[in-house]
């Protein structure tokens, strides 16, 4: 038995050496197993094979993608892009940013894409939130200096009209950041920036910007040393006492920057009948003024506008100045847009004072929300020019209660807002003008409104050195007018450039900002009316 499992064994193993190296011989000659790349993959080769321009390459990679797949549409897409087939490109980018299955990579390439679409449109906005949004998936320095590039492209309107279009903080953090790359003082704006926004992804950047701004030793100066004409309206005890008040504020403002720039008045004589100069604020006279300023070698001319209608014809070099309801209704809309108010009621009386506030804030408002004259997101409360009676105050509450309100305007004067006060609904969020701020304390508790910076008590030390000179002046008035001629200093330094840019400059009135045209507009800050006085919002 042993002897014939030994024979079969040793049988085994000689037929088994002998088939050993066939088996060898073959596996050595077989075909590797062919391994699949995945979608992803061939949409990487695709990429890489544009990156060379080569289009037939990428063509061969989409052809190996299947045609479900979003990466061969993303691919595709490209392809689109690098043939100048625009409208083809978004068409199959657009849907592609709902899709959760692609890869950061692909994600990341997809919002490139789509900014370099919308940029061939000459849409820059879209295309700046599609690299704001592939930023915010993987930072990259090229791709943040493309960013930084399209940013500085857009106009101030356009930077400020997207901020409060939009309430990301990354997005915000970049659109602040360009504004404070815009300030007068841009060294100061931008070190700001970044305490606000510690761990936003452009802080590196914001970091070399503050080095490049590094603010030098050589202070701020007026290239002439001659006159600054003050071009005064129609002479009367109000207009005098403003005018006063300005003077006094760029007299502060001359000596805190060491400036010995003269200033002369240029103002119309008292009336007379052989007065050669007629005593009114009409075009004439006041160009009237202008040139005789002219004639007798000032350098710089302003002109502080009292009233709406003191009318001067437009020169290069002549700063108008004044404080306009608009920047007061633009605030307020940007108030109310920024916190998502849509429904506003508006208490205002038959008075002209009353009707221009409620015209002023209507058109703001109609810019800011591209909404219909007729909309019915404005419910207007209008009370009579006679003495309010109880029975128009009861009315207030039920016209206010037919619909969700979320914001109610006073566009009226402060004595008008006290009596109302108590009939109003203290759930919803009330806001007025600048008028407002002249209320006693405590008769409109917790109204907010708009005001300039100076006037709101609180730390500031950019306003520590105006304190003291302002004291003698008893009035917010008076006060608003002192704070404007510190502002007029840097508003003539600004227009003095060679080649005038957008200027943005943190002034005592108000952010104030300078366009490619040398159009001046004032943002002005919130405040709260509180029984213990005026606080910041």
């Amino acid at each position: 038995m042993n002897k014939r499992l030994s024979s079969i064994l040793t049988t085994c193993l000689i037929f088994g050496s002998l088939y050993l190296p066939v088996h060898a011989e073959e596996v050595r000659n077989a075909t590797p197993p062919v391994v699949k790349k995945s979608a992803q993959a061939h949409y990487s080769e695709g990429v890489l094979c544009l990156n060379q321009t080569d289009l037939a390459c990428a063509k061969l990679a989409l052809a190996n993608i299947p045609s479900v797949s979003p990466y061969a549409k993303l691919l595709q897409a490209h392809i689109a892009l690098s043939e100048q087939q625009t409208d083809e490109a978004l068409r199959l980018l657009l849907p592609l940013q709902a899709d959760s299955t692609l890869m950061t990579e692909a994600k990341v390439n997809l919002h490139q894409l789509l900014a370099q679409a919308f940029k061939t449109l000459d849409d820059i906005p879209q295309a700046l939130q599609h690299l704001i949004q592939a930023d915010a998936l993987n930072y990259n320095p090229t791709n943040q200096a493309h960013l930084w590039g399209l940013l500085n492209q857009l106009d101030l309107n356009q930077l400020i009209a997207m901020r409060g279009e939009n309430t990301d903080n990354n997005f915000q953090g970049w659109i602040d950041l360009c504004l404070a790359a815009k300030n007068q003082n841009a060294a100061a704006s931008i070190a700001d920036w970044m305490r606000s926004y510690a761990d936003h992804p452009a802080f590196s950047l914001a970091k070399q910007l503050s080095i490049n701004n590094t603010p030098t030793t050589t202070p701020a100066s007026l290239k002439a040393e001659g006159a600054i004409a003050l071009i005064l309206p129609t002479v009367n005890a109000e207009n005098t006492a403003k005018a006063e008040a300005f003077k006094l504020g760029l007299t502060t403002a001359l000596e805190k920057n060491s400036l010995h720039n003269a200033i002369k008045t240029y103002a119309p004589p008292a009336a007379t009948d052989d007065s050669a100069m007629p005593n009114s604020h009409a075009p004439q006279a006041l160009s009237a003024l202008y040139a005789l300023a002219k004639n007798e070698g000032s350098a710089y001319f302003v002109t502080p506008q009292f009233e709406t209608s003191a009318l001067i014809e437009n020169h290069d070099d002549l700063l108008k100045l004044q404080f306009s309801l608009k920047d007061e209704a633009t605030r307020i809309a940007q108030f109310a847009t920024h916190h998502a108010m849509q429904y506003i009621a508006i208490i205002t009386r038959d008075d002209e004072a009353s009707k221009e506030r409620l015209q002023q804030f209507k058109t703001a408002w109609l810019a800011a929300t591209q909404l219909a004259e007729n909309d019915a997101h404005l419910t207007i409360i209008t009370l009579p020019k006679k003495a309010l009676e109880t029975s128009h105050l009861l009315e207030i509450k039920p016209q206010i209660a037919s619909k969700p309100h979320d914001l109610i305007l006073l566009s009226l004067a402060a004595s008008d807002a006290a009596t109302i006060r108590p009939y109003l609904d203290i759930s919803i969020p009330t806001i007025g003008f600048a008028n407002l701020g002249t209320s006693i304390a405590g008769t409109l508790n917790a109204i907010r409104f708009t005001e300039i910076p100076f006037l709101i008590p609180q730390e500031n030390d950019a306003f520590a050195d105006y304190r003291a000179a302002s004291l003698q002046l008893d009035s917010n008035e008076l006060l608003r007018w002192y704070a404007l001629g510190v502002d007029t200093l840097k508003l003539l330094m600004a227009q003095q450039q060679d080649k005038p840019d957008e200027t943005i400059i943190n002034g005592l009135t108000g952010k104030l900002r300078i366009d490619k045209t040398g159009n001046i507009s004032r943002e002005l800050a919130i405040a709260r009316l509180t029984y213990n006085g005026i606080q910041a919002e």
